[in-house]
């Protein structure tokens, strides 16, 4: 019963925001992946931030790894941006507009971004601290753009709200048509 009233109420369910919140912040994780690589690609480098990032877990290293250096990097982005996209999901309300969300979520971001680069980053990885600054702006504008991207967490928190809700009103749930 918690959970129909939940619903009903609009402020949705743990599962809503959980669900919501990593599948935000994976994209986001995704999308600031493949634009630094695109960044560093100027440089004559694609994988050079992902090497960068490898570091946390393999070492200096990890600066000349291969595949299983980027796989480890691309998992570890993947699992912070999910984990930074789960409270994201829980404080922002699910009826926000969505283009208020993604202005808000670039904002938080670069707020994150601003405590954790000086702090945070070079206690975890010091070799990723000190590649950051060969980037130049290419990180700001990758954090931004992370946020950016989680600001559609309230957008999948009413789309899986909409999804629950028709179910438990034994409504067919509506998907698009594939061909057999």
């Amino acid at each position: 019963m918690e959970r129909a009233t939940a619903r009903l109420s609009g402020t949705g369910t743990p599962g809503e925001v959980w669900r919501a919140g990593v599948a935000a912040g994976m994209l986001a994780a995704a999308a600031m992946i493949l634009f630094m690589a695109a960044a560093a690609a100027f440089d004559g480098d694609a994988l050079g931030p992902l090497r960068a990032v490898g570091t946390t877990l393999r070492g200096r290293e990890a600066l000349s790894g291969g595949a299983g250096t980027i796989a480890w990097a691309v998992l570890l982005h993947l699992a912070v941006g999910a984990a930074l996209g789960i409270p994201y999901a829980a404080v922002v309300p699910r009826d926000m507009p969505l283009h208020s969300s993604v202005v808000l979520g670039a904002g938080c971001a670069l707020v994150v971004m601003a405590f954790a680069v000086p702090l945070l980053v070079p206690a975890v990885s010091p070799v990723l601290a000190d590649r950051m600054p060969a980037h130049g702006g290419a990180w700001v504008i990758a954090h931004a753009l992370f946020g950016a991207v989680v600001g559609i967490a309230p957008e999948l928190r009413r789309r899986i709200g909409a999804r629950r809700g028709a179910r438990a009103r034994g409504m067919p749930v509506l998907r698009p048509r594939t061909s057999a």
